[in-house]
């Protein structure tokens, strides 16, 4: 019997606001401190980001440019979630998109380590 008293208390407290807000907030930080230290590796070490792309077509597009693109997704997407949460709404599809930016810039870094060697 005391089991089924302990039981609904514990799950108030693990699904309580207060708890999913500090859990939506930790995740915020924690991809904001990831994305920037991956956005920091890659400005510190560009590695082959120098090479130009060219495509069947012939149109040339910088590495730069498009090295550049998962960092200012990440920051979008925090972005957005922070704006909606300061708003109310709790937006978790945006910090898995910014996970999976996060996700593509570090196995990108993995790779031309690899790839260097």
């Amino acid at each position: 019997m005391a089991k089924r008293d302990w039981n609904p208390r514990l799950q108030e407290m693990l699904f309580s606001e207060l708890l999913t807000s500090v859990c939506y907030w930790l995740t915020v930080l924690l991809l904001a401190i990831a994305g920037a230290g991956l956005a920091y590796w890659r400005l510190t070490h560009p590695g082959s980001s120098t090479d130009v792309g060219i495509d069947p077509f012939g149109v040339a597009t910088p590495q730069s440019l498009i090295m550049s693109l998962p960092p200012i997704g990440v920051a979008a997407s925090l972005a957005h979630a922070a704006w909606c949460a300061v708003r109310g709404q709790r937006v978790w599809r945006m910090l898995a998109t910014a996970a999976g930016l996060i996700a593509v810039m570090g196995v990108t870094i993995v790779l031309e380590m690899h790839a260097a060697r």
